[in-house]
């Protein structure tokens, strides 16, 4: 009974650290491992270019529908990302087009800024 007490105790004690280690690296340090991780940076500062003309969606949902058309090869910025069953979705913004949300495949590679 003791050894599995200390033993819950040790993995209570790393579990603590390893989040408070994860939660001490600065904002630059979290891009940069997100980048070299999944190349789709996970910060307000990137930016992609439209692969095709897209609408922007309502809604990250493949059903959603949207009014604003984003022209192919128009750079949009990359504001915040989702994932759901119908795949990931960035919300862009595009200058004079306004925002909204499309899937990760319309979108080329993230490039920081």
């Amino acid at each position: 009974m003791k050894k599995i007490l200390l033993v819950s105790a040790a993995l209570s004690a790393l579990s603590f650290c390893a989040q408070a280690a994860a939660e001490s690296v600065p904002p630059q340090a979290s891009a940069s491992v997100a980048s070299a991780a999944s190349a789709t940076p996970q910060t307000s500062k990137a930016t992609a270019v439209v692969l095709r003309a897209v609408a922007l969606r309502d809604r990250p949902k493949l059903d959603s529908t949207g009014e604003v058309v984003v022209p192919a090869e128009k750079r949009v910025r990359l504001e915040k990302s989702t994932q759901n069953a119908d795949g990931t979705w960035w919300y862009v913004t595009a200058d004079g087009l306004g925002g909204g949300w499309v899937v990760e495949t319309e979108v080329g590679s993230a490039q920081l800024q």
